[in-house]
């Protein structure tokens, strides 16, 4: 199945089997869906920019965030 045009809900039913950590741009997701009945860990990066350029520099602390991520719960990076 592909990924794009999955709606948020059935996109956490898909990715739960297959990853432990979904990491997004999309702030809302965490309100949108009630990420705790899904046992997927929710990465949020808060940026201003969606390229890759920007998040580069803060790989190792993305990395580091995701480890630490547990199932059904949601942690945010801000983005510099």
């Amino acid at each position: 199945m592909g990924w794009r045009g999955l709606k948020n809900g059935a996109l956490m039913s898909e990715a739960t089997p297959l990853f432990d950590v979904l990491v997004t741009l999309d702030q809302n997701l965490q309100f949108q869906n009630q990420t705790g009945k899904h046992p997927i860990g929710i990465v949020v990066l808060i940026t201003q920019f969606n390229h890759l350029a920007a998040y580069r520099p803060q790989f190792a602390e993305i990395r580091d965030l995701v480890r630490q991520t547990k199932p059904g719960k949601v942690n945010a990076l801000q983005i510099r």
